[in-house]
């Protein structure tokens, strides 16, 4: 493998934190409050990121042809109309941008057993007919999926998935910490990830919906269930 992270993996990442930081200012009030209480956006006041929505799956360029030169937005508003992304979209959307076929549409359509483009990271089994990451989970060790979360680089994802619904997140870093016997810590070790989120982050400085860099250990993302996940086009980088 070639020493850092692949070009193709450093541009899905900057592609995927682009989305995340585009500066933009309703003219009017867009209350998507029917999604979470925390999705209303008053007219004048600035955001950064792509709309959170589940109704449409717009990119960035998509995105910013609905600003203006101010790079205010005039609508849509409509819920099932107003132009964004959701947190699978998102990096579909990235994926998409280097040239990767992956053909998912939604969380749960990113199991690799849907082979829709999908890949596991690491040495965990699953078996076709797995519907939710649960399954997958506990058909494997704690330490096979902490070695797994272990091999992600920047780029790859991680999924959890429980029926018709999920979450997934883009991987910036990993940090590993093993004890002295090589076995590796989960409280200790963790990853960064970037990732659309369905409520505004209150941790922030700016207004938005995406978390930059937030960080969750092995043990919580084994606990929630998470799979690690790339794609082809990253493999291929990597050779």
């Amino acid at each position: 493998m070639k020493e850092g992270l692949s070009e193709k993996r450093k541009e899905a990442m900057r592609y995927m934190y682009d989305m995340s930081q585009v500066r933009w200012t309703p003219s009017e009030d867009i209350d998507l409050t029917s999604i979470n209480k925390s999705l209303y956006f008053k007219a004048g006041e600035i955001y950064y990121g792509i709309i959170y929505t589940f109704y449409t799956a717009v990119n960035l360029e998509g995105f910013k042809s609905y600003l203006d030169e101010n790079n205010v937005f005039h609508g849509p508003t409509e819920l099932r109309q107003i132009p964004g992304n959701h947190c699978t979209s998102s990096i579909i959307n990235a994926y998409k941008h280097i040239g990767d076929p992956i053909t998912a549409h939604w969380s749960m359509d990113m199991h690799p057993a849907r082979k829709t483009g999908l890949y596991p990271v690491g040495s965990y089994v699953y078996d076709d007919a797995d519907i939710v990451t649960e399954e997958t989970i506990k058909r494997n060790t704690e330490e096979v999926m902490y070695e797994s979360y272990a091999s992600l680089q920047g780029g790859d994802c991680i999924l959890s998935c429980w029926g018709k619904t999920g979450h997934a997140r883009m991987v910036a870093s990993v940090e590993v910490v093993r004890g002295e016997d090589g076995v590796i810590d989960p409280e200790k070790s963790h990853v960064k990830t970037l990732e659309q989120t369905w409520s505004m982050d209150k941790t922030a400085a700016v207004n938005t919906s995406w978390y930059i860099n937030r960080t969750y250990s092995f043990k919580l993302l084994f606990d929630k269930f998470y799979i690690p996940l790339t794609v082809e086009t990253l493999k291929k980088a990597d050779k």
